[in-house]
């Protein structure tokens, strides 16, 4: 009986994952980002600058700055 029930559970969770799947690839257009490879060169240079900045100014990472 334990292994009948574990085989519906194991079926249930296929069914449960296949129609994610399914339905992650029919919404894939509205996944996209439009993401340049330049807009990911910006971010890699504002990251950069931030963490020279926290490294000059002592912050350690995650700790928030005041700016005022």
């Amino acid at each position: 009986m334990i292994a009948h029930d574990l085989y519906l559970q194991y079926q249930t969770e296929t069914t449960k994952a296949q129609n994610a799947q399914s339905t992650l690839g029919n919404n894939k257009s509205d996944c996209d980002l439009n993401v340049s490879p330049s807009d990911v060169e910006q971010l890699g240079a504002d990251l950069e600058q931030g963490i020279a900045r926290d490294q000059v100014s002592g912050n350690k990472g995650g700790e928030q700055q005041d700016s005022d």
